[in-house]
């Protein structure tokens, strides 16, 4: 009897350890898996961001190209065509089509011709033409009126100028 006493303890303690080794086990696999999948997201997301690195590495590099590309004369001429569009924009009149021809040599300067076109009563025109003038730099050689193609309303106006460079 006391043998089987200690050969049932025995038994127990078996399909104890037994239990306890499945459930450690199948926990253990459940950790692994669990931290599998989120190692695969992440890889995921890696390759993504790379992929974005890169895109970025090459769009800075077009930008750095541009910027070598990038003279002092267009800088001056983004300058000239913010001052024109702000002229514009305070004074109320519609700016249409501005052609900026080659720029010309003189003896002490040079000059980039300008031609603007634009649409306003007679009050925004004066307007516009009194703030561009306050730019010592921008000089009016020419301004051409006309009603014609507005029938009565507003004033069609063509102003030839040069912007001096010195």
């Amino acid at each position: 009897m006391r043998i089987r006493n200690i050969t049932d303890a025995l038994a127990s303690r078996w399909v104890i350890l037994t239990i306890i080794i499945w459930v450690g086990t199948i926990m253990v696999f459940g950790f692994v898996l669990a931290y599998s999948s989120k190692n695969e997201n992440l890889r995921n997301e890696q390759i993504e961001l790379n992929q974005e690195i890169q895109i970025l590495s090459e769009k800075k590099n077009y930008v750095e190209a541009g910027k070598k590309n990038f003279t002092l004369e267009d800088k001056k001429l983004s300058i000239i065509l913010a001052d024109l569009l702000s002229a514009g924009k305070q004074s109320g009149v519609a700016l249409g089509e501005m052609q900026i021809a080659e720029l010309t040599e003189h003896d002490n300067y040079r000059a980039l011709p300008i031609t603007i076109s634009m649409k306003g009563d007679f009050n925004q025109i004066g307007k516009f033409v009194n703030l561009v003038e306050k730019n010592l730099q921008f000089q009016i050689l020419d301004i051409n009126v006309s009603t014609k193609e507005t029938k009565g309303i507003g004033i069609i106006c063509k102003i030839r100028a040069e912007f001096l460079i010195i």
